[in-house]
């Protein structure tokens, strides 16, 4: 029996698709569409890792894959090429508009964005995390009219924490006056962190307005719930509250003493009529890396390490699959520049996040007080291991005699009890673990040596 005759019979075998392995280079270069869409895809490559940084990835990403759609469409003409181009511009596309849309949503009206900028942005908290101390508000900006008093000494019971947004209050103790309180200053921070979360009490002191002013305040029930859910948050509060406490002792210290245009890059505009067949496994392999790697979710904790393991796995897939199957010198060389570019990003993440040995004594100053303030581990263990040393106090014993003790010689944190501190008999606040116990003398060196303290401090617990 003979074979039949398909040529006879007017039928065709399709060929089956094989990739030889490259033997030599093609012939030319891309077109400046392929390269700029690889300038912008490098641009994006480099933006760090913050918020603003996701943002500014995702854009440019944006842009990249837009030109890499448009050159695969009118440059190789391989639909594979084209759909995997466009779908990365898809995904880029929405995570800009979701990253975008969150930055949106956490817009505050113009006092609540003034705070923000004087008192939290300078501590590295997000806005994110701020929106949440908003919300614990009742998200209204208090006024008092000149004379009117926001706390009457022996009365008014602490209840709240508030921040003055402008105008100045008088404070007074007995009918002395003791120092001012000026915009973007706790009005009650002595009193609040003179109080347990379970105790009450009354001001020992009473505040007046000495002209309009305008503050917001927090209720104590509602922050402390939100410091239970976000311990980041109650740490940020115990440092600027203390901060606050240290300016006012201060202040009380002073008194005592006394182009060209734009040219349009003209496109092949040419229609393909024959498209290739499908690319080589490893292309797709790369591009469903690339793709897996910008789904990832922005608030992912380890989202940019994910991110760049993944966008590195499809930078060398793509390297193999142009070295040996597409022959191509522009794709495997841009691809090895975005390869070093991830690699050096992901080195540096995780190197940022390598563990660090901090003794067990101070391993809770580094959280309460220094972790807020984005302190590297690295940095505070130096600090700590040139400088520090570990010294105790008994009960009753005194750390500074009022007048007598020199400012001079050091700067100490509590790591563990609690001291009372008094004024000319007065008390004033309680210093409890984790708290610097002389900052408002130590910040009085800087303008003058030989000072001492104007408070006496002492022991109340070992």
């Amino acid at each position: 029996m003979e074979p039949p005759d398909f040529e006879a019979s007017n039928f065709t075998v399709e060929p089956v698709a094989s990739f030889p392995l490259c033997e030599e280079w093609r012939n030319g270069a891309e077109g400046s569409v392929f390269h700029l869409a690889n300038i912008l895809l490098f641009l994006g490559f480099m933006a760090g890792s913050g918020f603003y940084g996701v943002l500014y990835l995702f854009i440019l990403l944006t842009l990249g894959f837009f030109c890499c759609t448009l050159w695969a469409w009118s440059e190789p003409c391989t639909t594979d090429s084209i759909l995997w181009s466009f779908a990365l511009f898809g995904v880029c596309l929405s995570q800009a508009l979701y990253v975008a849309y969150r930055l949106k949503s956490l817009a505050f009206d113009k006092d609540f964005q003034e705070l923000y900028s004087r008192m939290f942005k300078r501590l590295g908290v997000s806005l994110t995390h701020f929106g949440r101390i908003v919300s614990s508000g009742d998200g209204i900006v208090h006024t008092l009219e000149k004379g009117q008093c926001f706390a009457v000494e022996g009365k008014t019971q602490i209840d709240k924490l508030s921040v003055l947004l402008c105008g100045r209050i008088r404070v007074t103790v007995h009918g002395e006056f003791l120092h001012y309180i000026y915009p973007f200053q706790f009005l009650d921070s002595p009193e609040w962190d003179s109080l347990r979360p379970s105790e009450e009490g009354v001001f020992q002191v009473t505040l007046h307005a000495e002209e309009p002013c305008r503050y917001v305040a927090w209720r104590r029930k509602k922050l402390y719930l939100l410091f239970a859910k976000h311990r980041y948050i109650a740490r940020v509060f115990a440092l600027v509250v203390r901060n606050d406490i240290a300016e006012k002792l201060f202040s009380l210290s002073d008194k005592a003493c006394d182009g060209p245009g734009l040219h349009t890059v003209e496109l092949n505009a040419t229609v393909c009529q024959d498209w290739e067949h499908s690319h080589h496994l490893l292309f797709h392999l790369g591009n469903v890396s690339l793709l897996l790697g910008l789904l990832i979710p922005t608030t992912l904790g380890l989202h940019m390490i994910l991110l760049r393991l993944l966008l590195m796995t499809g930078c060398s897939l793509f390297i193999a699959w142009a070295t040996l199957y597409r022959c191509n010198l522009d794709v495997m060389v841009w691809n090895v520049v975005f390869l070093v570019v991830h690699f050096m990003h992901f080195f540096f993440l995780l190197y940022k996040r390598r563990p660090i040995k901090i003794d067990r004594e101070l391993r809770s100053v580094y959280k309460r007080m220094f972790e807020p303030l984005h302190v590297q581990e690295a940095l505070f263990q130096r600090l700590t291991g040139q400088f520090c040393t570990i010294q105790t106090l008994k009960k009753s014993q005194t750390y500074a005699a009022e007048d007598k003790t020199s400012v001079d010689e050091r700067l100490s944190i509590l790591l563990k009890g609690k001291m009372k501190v008094s004024y000319r008999g007065h008390f004033l606040h309680n210093i409890y673990a984790n708290s610097f116990i002389d900052s408002p003398e130590f910040r009085s060196t800087e303008m003058q040596r030989g000072e001492k303290f104007q408070v006496t401090i002492v022991a109340e617990e070992n």
